[in-house]
């Protein structure tokens, strides 16, 4: 798994919180917010040249590749994992894929 620094390096930087991160890298307040406590799955390749650009370092510097058996298991993403597989199952969820409910087919019958 990758790891985003951006906390570390920033306060190094002398960057104190996630809304001066914002200001230097001309970011939204909820992106910076996200990079502050490193709850992203994914960045663009603008978004990490303005990081590197208002941090002064390279994307090597913010990015680490931690093996998965090293990393703790976090509870909390373990929570999101079980909310997604939860919400999968979840009856009634192909009414929105084009296919009818017996609700909705009683009533065309009725009327």
């Amino acid at each position: 798994m990758i790891e985003i620094r951006i906390k570390e390096i920033a306060k190094e930087r002398g960057i104190q919180n996630a809304h001066r991160l914002q200001l230097a890298a001309e970011l939204s307040p909820a992106v910076a917010s996200r990079f502050w406590k490193s709850k992203i799955e994914k960045i663009s390749m603008e978004t990490l040249g303005r990081l590197c650009k208002a941090l002064e370092c390279q994307p090597g510097d913010l990015l680490v590749f931690v093996p998965a058996e090293t990393r703790p298991a976090s509870k909390e993403r373990e929570g999101v994992a079980r909310q997604k597989t939860s919400t999968a199952s979840r009856p009634g969820r192909n009414d929105k894929m084009g296919k009818e409910s017996p609700k909705t087919i009683k009533r065309t019958r009725v009327r």
